[in-house]
């Protein structure tokens, strides 16, 4: 993974951020072990006291347990990692609809935009079965 920070949000944030996308995307599974956070600082290139604090973040959360020297793993709990899932899907909605609505456009437009970019999809991935 490359990981590259900007400059408006803290590192941590970030962080924490990466990381539980990998974990609601399934890059890593329930009960799995994360990387320690040593490991985690050698491959962001972030300071351990950081990477220390996007796990907290995480286990605040719930996505992550701590098991004391045992390291810590993603949770098992499915509605959890369900909630957290949601709770993005609805921050990039929001943003989205936010965003069109500074342009002008209503709620039925955006809806409208979403259907038509999803009929677009499907005959795109159509159009590459057939060929």
């Amino acid at each position: 993974m490359s990981w590259s920070f900007d400059q408006t949000t803290p590192i941590y944030v970030q962080i924490a951020d990466r990381m539980r996308e990998r974990i609601v995307r399934g890059e890593y599974k329930g009960g799995e072990r994360l990387p320690p956070v040593r490991e985690l600082s050698l491959e962001s290139s972030a300071n351990p006291n950081t990477v220390q604090r996007a796990y907290s973040i995480l286990e605040n959360e719930e996505l992550v347990v701590t098991e004391g020297t045992q390291g810590r793993r993603v949770t098992d709990r499915e509605d959890v990692i369900n909630a957290a899932r949601q709770k993005m899907v609805d921050a990039l909605v929001k943003d989205f609809v936010m965003r069109l609505s500074s342009l002008g456009y209503s709620a039925a437009d955006c809806a409208e935009l979403i259907s038509k970019q999803k009929s677009l999809k499907e005959e795109n991935c159509n159009a590459e079965h057939d060929s």
